[in-house]
């Protein structure tokens, strides 16, 4: 809950304004690679993680885990009190090297002053350095 208090003082006399908030339900985390799959060698360089996240109180801190086939961390963002908006992956590792072309998970935690964690769904990230697969059929007359 907040309590805003406000005073201003004007020619008919002083004006006092309260206003009182309060968060309730609808209490969620979510996150989105935008694009799912990416090349670090082609257009889509980078892949953009989408952060949103709603909490009871205010949030403390936040993190964005992606991990390899192995269920080991490759990459971790965090930060103090609200997510930003968004967040860029290269498809490197925390050292900066470039990881192998393969699936990735990542998820998103938010931990506010209550001490309460909210979770989003655990999506898919997809790092491909292959051009594009086909073949050119040959007509022979």
């Amino acid at each position: 809950m907040r309590l805003d208090y406000g005073v201003s003082s004007q020619t008919l006399g002083v004006t006092h304004r309260f206003g009182i908030s309060y968060r309730f339900g609808g209490f969620f985390a979510s996150s989105r690679a935008n694009p799912p799959v990416f090349s670090p060698l082609g257009e889509q360089a980078v892949t953009k993680f989408e952060l949103e996240s709603h909490t009871k109180s205010e949030p403390k801190e936040w993190i964005l885990a992606i991990y390899d086939e192995s269920d080991r961390v490759v990459r971790q963002f965090a930060g103090q009190s609200e997510p930003p908006a968004h967040v860029m992956w290269d498809g490197k590792d925390e050292s900066g090297l470039p990881l192998p072309d393969g699936v990735y998970r990542y998820d998103f935690a938010v931990l506010d002053d209550l001490g309460h964690e909210i979770l989003a769904k655990e999506r898919t990230v997809e790092i491909t350095t292959a051009g594009p697969q086909g073949s050119v059929p040959v007509l022979v007359q």
